[in-house]
């Protein structure tokens, strides 16, 4: 039994959605090996610790799909939650290994940012602490305002 092998030419490419995220929201991405025969094991892995894929096909050429040894596309899709264990430091490294026994490897590396949310802007009155003097500060401010323009009119 002999078996013909059908390396790869190049790496796989690794699609994500977008650059950066915010904690809560959905990773979603797909990588795709070039064509081989046999199909080429595909392997994601999120700051080097191995993650399962959320789908995988294996593509034929569509020209002649009835072919045995017809070359192999393999797209493996990845969709994943963002939480607080996701980025170190700010990034998140996604990670997608190729593999055709000990023939071939190759890998593709994507590095994420973390969105952080936006402050939102301080209030101009501030806000009410214990003693009441942050909001009787404001309050005189507005009075003085509303005093004023009434003495210009």
């Amino acid at each position: 039994y002999v078996l013909v092998i059908d390396v790869p030419e190049g790496k796989p490419e690794v699609f994500i959605e977008k650059d950066m995220y915010e904690i809560g929201y959905t990773l979603r991405g797909n990588c795709t090996s070039p064509p081989s025969y046999p199909a080429i094991n595909l392997t994601w892995f999120l700051n080097e610790k191995k993650v399962n894929e959320s789908f995988m096909m294996r593509l034929a050429d569509p020209d002649n799909p009835e072919d045995r040894r017809n070359p192999l596309t393999t797209v493996a899709g990845l969709e994943l939650e963002i939480d607080g264990a996701t980025f170190q430091s700010g990034k998140a490294r996604i990670r997608c290994v190729a593999d055709l026994f000990n023939i071939y490897q190759a890998q593709e590396d994507v590095v994420l940012e973390e969105e952080r949310p936006r402050p939102r802007p301080s209030s101009v009155l501030g806000t009410r602490d214990s003693s009441g003097s942050t909001w009787l500060r404001a309050t005189f401010l507005m009075n003085t305002a509303v005093v004023l323009s009434l003495i210009i009119r």
